[in-house]
């Protein structure tokens, strides 16, 4: 993903023009700001507000934050802003009650009572370094997706979040240290990449959706064990770990719904992915797999099969019986 210029942000904004919102009825009270100066916003002290929306804007959140009665706010969305605040103070919002959601914006501020968050998701972002053992025990998400390095502190502490369900780190350094996950029993969606080996997690572990790309140190048998104690996964999305034909998923996995195995070096196609019943998706684009046999698949599920960028022989012809997507561009079709 390309890093947005703040550059291009500062240049697209005019500052004469103002395109503020507010939407009130007798239950919502909504702050919605739009390419302008945060500075020039005018604050209606006398409600309580439950949304903010900042969206190609430059200035100061903390002012807004600070000049409004914050008892029911519940969610804070930034895109594409640049907010120069060195501290944003979260005190008077409640213990795990606020959704937080930064993309493609700078906020280089830190946050003052990080317990306040609920969720986090951060997307693109330049942010301050965030100290895990400062999070709420009762924070039940945590994003962080192509964001700049250490964006994590004190990640030992994610052992201590004992209630979060999810948690995905995507191109986005974390000390470049095993996970320990052994007490987060609840997670239902872990999606990890650019880690240095498989996490520790609990064995009463009960995942729904499991994602793995750029692990640099591991082994197969400490991967199945990892994808086989996580019966009930219906994603599996196992990409970028040099993974060849040797790799085998004789896993029962009978809720499987979407299997990514693209970018790997598999030569042949996985034939024991026929056993999984409810498969609908499957992503193999840029192997290696030179022969496709559309025939095994008839009595399956498929949607999609998505094998872009092989060296498949000849083209895959679209069955006539039934509505099915196959992706196969980039493919030499030659003997």
């Amino acid at each position: 993903m390309k890093n947005i210029s703040l550059i291009l942000i500062l240049l697209s904004i005019t500052i004469n023009h103002i395109d503020s919102k507010q939407y009130d009825s007798p239950l919502n009270y909504y702050i919605d700001i739009d390419s302008m100066l945060l500075n020039n916003y005018e604050v209606d002290s006398s409600k309580k507000v439950t949304n903010i929306f900042i969206d190609n804007s430059i200035g100061s959140l903390s002012r807004i934050i600070e000049s409004i009665n914050t008892d029911d706010l519940t969610y804070i969305r930034i895109e594409s802003s640049s907010i120069n605040d060195t501290l944003l103070d979260l005190s008077n919002i409640k213990e795990g009650s606020l959704s937080l959601r930064i993309s493609n914006s700078s906020f280089d501020t830190e946050i003052k009572n990080l317990k306040a968050i609920k969720h986090l998701f951060i997307l693109n972002s330049y942010v301050n370094p965030i100290n895990v053992s400062k999070l709420s025990p009762n924070i039940l998400s945590i994003n962080l997706l192509y964001c700049s390095p250490l964006l994590l502190t004190n990640i030992d502490n994610l052992k201590n979040l004992e209630n979060l369900v999810q948690l995905g780190l995507l191109y986005t350094s974390t000390e470049n240290r095993t996970l320990n996950l052994r007490n987060n029993n609840k997670l239902k969606s872990l999606v990890l990449s650019n880690i240095l080996s498989l996490p520790n997690i609990s064995k009463q572990l009960d995942l729904e959706s499991l994602s793995l790309t750029r692990i640099y140190d591991y082994n197969l048998d400490s991967l199945k064990k990892l994808i086989s104690t996580n019966k009930k996964l219906e994603s599996l999305h196992l990409d970028e770990l040099n993974l060849s034909d040797n790799f085998k998923i004789d896993i029962e996995l009978d809720s499987l719904k979407s299997l990514n195995l693209a970018k790997n070096n598999f030569t042949k196609f996985p034939n024991e992915i026929l056993e999984f019943d409810n498969l609908e998706f499957v992503f193999l684009s840029y192997n290696k797999i030179s022969d496709f046999d559309y025939s095994l698949f008839k009595n399956m599920n498929l949607i999609q099969v998505d094998i872009k960028y092989n060296r498949l022989k000849e083209p895959i012809k679209q069955p006539k019986d039934r509505r099915i997507i196959i992706n196969q561009e980039g493919n030499p079709f030659v003997e």
